[in-house]
């Protein structure tokens, strides 16, 4: 099978694009390498250094004929100057759909966020409940959604979308953002301040990016037109992430509080019901397992 993967230079993009490679499909690699790396991508997949935006775009799709397509290009959308950031999503995620009916692709994989909900849902959270972001990030994924569903209605092209919960593992790009797992190892690893927002009370979903290339991957063949989360269903609260890692690299490394940020959620949890029924998939790495292969990745560039 032809899949064209957008983002596979990046975190998720990259693992997703190993495995399609390693399941024997033929694979082509879009990024803008804002937040990717080349040396991520997978020597059998093909790759253009192009935004999703970029009008050239559509001559690959011309000249590849995808049969699918893995959309992973995205980017964390900052609270201060969101207005660019989001309309580059959502045009790109357009332009991409447009593409699709044009050179009848049979589905997309669409990587949304658990940030669609918002907040004030009881936990677990299911896929039948309302989305009411509380995020640009949120807002952004929300509106690609509608659009993708909206081109289903009147196009007929098959999707499925994937709400990830808090994704982590190798090749995690380090920015400092609560939870992120990656600055936590980093910067004990490094001996460096480390800044925990609010109490450390709050809950998250973490789940392994190796189990979340394996949904994708799943979702190719399985999940026509639903929408499906991806998570462990299990809490983990921050200042316990921190303890593991902590207690993992043997450090004495000691956090610092600041005041909780207004776009945070106290708890998030997936339900993962759907997707284990739906796409016969299930997460396999425990915490403690994918943060020792992301320890080792760090320690072994």
């Amino acid at each position: 099978m032809k899949v064209l993967v957008t983002g596979g230079a990046g975190f998720i993009g990259s693992h997703t694009v190993d495995l399609l490679v390693d399941s024997g499909h033929d694979v082509f690699v879009i990024d803008n390498l804002s937040t990717g790396r080349k040396e991520n991508i997978n020597p059998k997949a093909s790759f253009l250094h192009l935004d999703v935006n970029n009008k050239e775009v559509e001559q690959l799709f011309c000249n590849f004929r995808p049969d699918g397509l893995i959309h992973l290009a995205a980017k964390e959308v900052s609270p201060g100057n969101p207005f660019k950031e989001v309309m580059d999503h959502i045009t790109g995620t357009i332009r991409l759909l447009s593409y699709c009916d044009k050179y009848s692709v049979k589905k997309i994989i669409f990587a949304s966020s658990a940030e669609v909900y918002g907040g004030n849902h009881p936990l677990p959270l299911h896929e039948s409940l309302s989305s009411s972001p509380i995020s640009y990030n949120g807002v952004s994924k929300f509106t690609c959604e509608c659009y993708i569903s909206l081109f289903q209605q009147y196009k007929k092209i098959r999707y499925t979308i994937l709400r990830y919960a808090k994704v982590y593992g190798p090749r995690q790009a380090v920015f400092a953002e609560e939870g992120d797992v990656t600055v936590f190892l980093n910067n004990i690893m490094e001996n460096k301040p480390i800044t925990i927002y609010g109490t450390g009370e709050q809950t998250m979903d973490f789940i392994y990016v190796k189990d979340v290339a394996k949904a994708n991957i799943a979702a190719i063949t399985k999940g026509d037109n639903e929408i499906i989360n991806i998570g462990t269903e299990l809490s983990t609260s921050i200042n316990q992430l921190f303890h593991i890692c902590n207690g993992i690299l043997k450090s004495n490394l000691v956090p610092k509080y600041e005041s909780a940020k207004v776009e945070d959620l106290p708890h998030f949890l997936l339900s993962n019901s759907k997707a284990r029924k739906v796409l016969g998939w299930k997460p396999s790495y425990t915490l403690e397992e994918g943060l020792m292969e992301t320890i080792y990745s760090l320690l072994n560039p």
